[in-house]
């Protein structure tokens, strides 16, 4: 999609941050497919999890 030689996943969890480099390359096919899978993922899986949750503040699901 990018035509990178490789790329970083970066993971963010409360306690840290890790980064793993990801030396394969994935198809545009592959990519839109990932994506258009997380996008119809339910956000929060349980409506009390807002609650507990770093990212409540700046997230677009957030449930009130």
């Amino acid at each position: 999609m990018f035509d990178l030689d490789y790329s970083v996943l970066v993971y963010v969890t409360p306690d840290r941050i890790c980064e793993y480099p990801v030396m394969e390359k994935a198809s545009d096919s592959l990519v839109a497919e990932l994506i258009s899978d997380a996008l119809k993922l339910k956000a929060p899986k349980y409506t009390w999890e807002c609650k507990f949750c770093q990212f409540a503040q700046m997230c677009s699901r957030k449930v009130i």
